[in-house]
């Protein structure tokens, strides 16, 4: 068994409905700040969805281009690619001319 340190998180369920037969089109989850989140903590969080946001509707991209995308604090930018990583949500690879290409590991 797997035991790894999960940190507190929100969510808030969406979804969209046949105005008519209420047949679900789609639904989704969104991230939800918690309470005893710091503001730092919470700016993470966020900028991680923002970055698995891009590369769900983009796909795979170079780190250089996913940044100007997200924008930012750089520094930040680089913890919440690290978080990701660790977490595997999203996979390095090595590009041409020693470039990052970054693609999320599940669809």
């Amino acid at each position: 068994m797997y035991k790894r340190q999960v940190d507190p998180f929100g969510a808030r369920w969406t979804y969209t409905a046949d105005p008519i037969s209420q047949e679900l089109w789609e639904s989704r989850f969104y991230w939800e700040p918690v309470n005893r989140m710091s503001k730092a903590q919470a700016a993470l969080l966020n900028l991680c969805q923002m970055i698995v946001d891009h590369l769900k509707q983009s796909g795979d991209m170079n780190q250089s281009a996913l940044y100007s995308l997200v924008g930012g604090n750089k520094r930040n930018f680089e913890q919440a690619i690290n978080r990701l990583k660790s977490d595997g949500t999203i996979d390095i690879t090595q590009g041409q001319r020693n470039a990052k290409i970054i693609r999320l590991q599940f669809p």
